[in-house]
């Protein structure tokens, strides 16, 4: 064998043993990582969970839907949570089409299986001021998360 052949033998050697060693790290840690990303939340209310004064009037909320938590997170930004018995393909299909409707135009609305966001402005607004994702829960209903955004631009 020449020299050359045996260096690329060798070379080929330490890329597999990296390749297999890189491996028995990763895996584990992907494994670990599909677990927690695809396992569905459960939500415990708060009980003194309410609306944020930023919550923007005529904002449609889902039939149904129980007020998990509602926090002003300052600067006009606020996270307000609610949990349905509904799945999430009808949560989304409702704020898709309420978002349009009522005051709202839908900006953006992405369905990623498991994980579906529809962001929203305010109808003659150029930037998006808020999102809704919608998840599904452990029980088999969804929980709504709406992140409202403060869009400096839109004033």
């Amino acid at each position: 064998m020449s020299r050359g052949a045996k260096l690329l033998a060798a070379y080929l050697l330490a890329v597999a043993v990296f390749l297999i060693g890189a491996a028995a790290v990763l895996v584990p840690r992907v494994e670990t990582t599909v677990a927690r990303v695809s396992t569905p939340p459960e939500l415990t209310p708060r009980p003194s969970a309410t609306l944020p004064p930023e919550m923007p009037a005529g904002f449609p909320t889902y039939p149904g839907a129980i007020l998990v938590d509602g926090r002003d997170e300052g600067g006009g930004r606020a996270i307000v949570l609610w949990e349905t018995r509904d799945g999430p393909d009808r949560v989304y299909s409702f704020y898709r089409a309420r978002l349009d409707e009522d005051g709202f135009r839908v900006t953006q609305a992405v369905n990623l299986g498991p994980l579906k966001q529809v962001q929203f402005a305010p109808k003659g607004k150029a930037f998006p001021s808020g999102q809704v994702v919608v998840q599904p829960t452990s029980g088999g209903g969804s929980m709504i998360g709406l992140e409202l955004i403060p869009a400096p631009f839109n004033r």
